[in-house]
């Protein structure tokens, strides 16, 4: 024997020589996968309809199918839920906010380019995200950015406050109201004062003494002096909705 070397232990394997030929893939064997397909003819194979919570965050899935009903709804709060469980994608919660509008027989509904369904409003259909002011004292135009991304000048004589304090005021061309939020109504703290007879808004040298009223979701119309509510709308809770297209 050698020095230096030692015997090889006869109860381990020789190991196989890294050159070894490899065998053809054809007598390879295949190993088994680790999905198990559904063999039971019960469970669920076929795709989400738009009703299911898993398409909730696929605009084209929310607005597609025969049905113009949905369980969408926009909460007092400005929060879009789906089947009772709230769409928190920022993406979608934008686009939601932007295809706001009104069907010809005055429900909400969201529209886009492709399609249109009904949705839910349990307040307001838009809100007050934050204030612009031009001019110093005094302030010539207050703009309102909006929910939906646009910005537009304050409808100054349809602005109200509800029994709490809240700010509301009519938006696109008075056809929808908007309700103030926490930061927008900050921002007006500039123009904002009180006095003997209440609170008041001064722009342009005018004092607008917003009213309280009962029901500040309603669209005022100030051309009538009165307010008007559109139809209510139908609870799409409480609707059968048809079974999906398979053709």
């Amino acid at each position: 024997m050698e020095a230096g070397r030692t015997c090889p232990d006869s109860t381990v394997p020789p190991k196989k020589p890294t050159n070894a030929p490899k065998k053809p893939a054809s007598e390879r064997a295949r190993r088994p996968s680790a999905r198990k397909r559904p063999t039971d003819p019960g469970l669920r194979t076929a795709e989400p309809t738009r009703y299911d919570p898993a398409v909730v965050n696929d605009p084209s899935a929310a607005l597609a199918g025969l049905s113009r009903e949905t369980t969408i709804v926009l909460d007092k709060d400005g929060r879009f839920f789906h089947d009772g469980r709230p769409v928190d994608h920022p993406g979608i919660v934008r686009a939601f906010h932007r295809w706001i509008d009104r069907a010809e027989d005055g429900r909400f509904v969201l529209r886009n380019a492709i399609n249109w369904a009904y949705i839910k409003v349990a307040g307001t259909p838009l809100f007050v995200r934050s204030v612009r002011l031009c001019g110093a004292r005094p302030v010539t135009h207050v703009y309102l950015s909006l929910s939906d991304g646009s910005e537009e000048e304050l409808r100054y004589d349809t602005l109200r406050q509800d029994k709490d304090g809240v700010f509301y005021a009519d938006a696109r061309m008075g056809t929808m109201a908007a309700r103030f939020d926490k930061h927008a109504a900050l921002g007006l703290s500039p123009v904002v004062g009180e006095d003997d007879d209440g609170p008041f808004l001064e722009v342009v040298g005018r004092k607008l003494r917003p009213a309280t009223v009962e029901d500040a979701s309603v669209v005022v119309s100030p051309s009538e002096g009165m307010h008007t509510r559109p139809p209510p709308p139908v609870d799409p809770l409480a609707m059968t909705l048809p079974p999906p297209d398979r053709r």
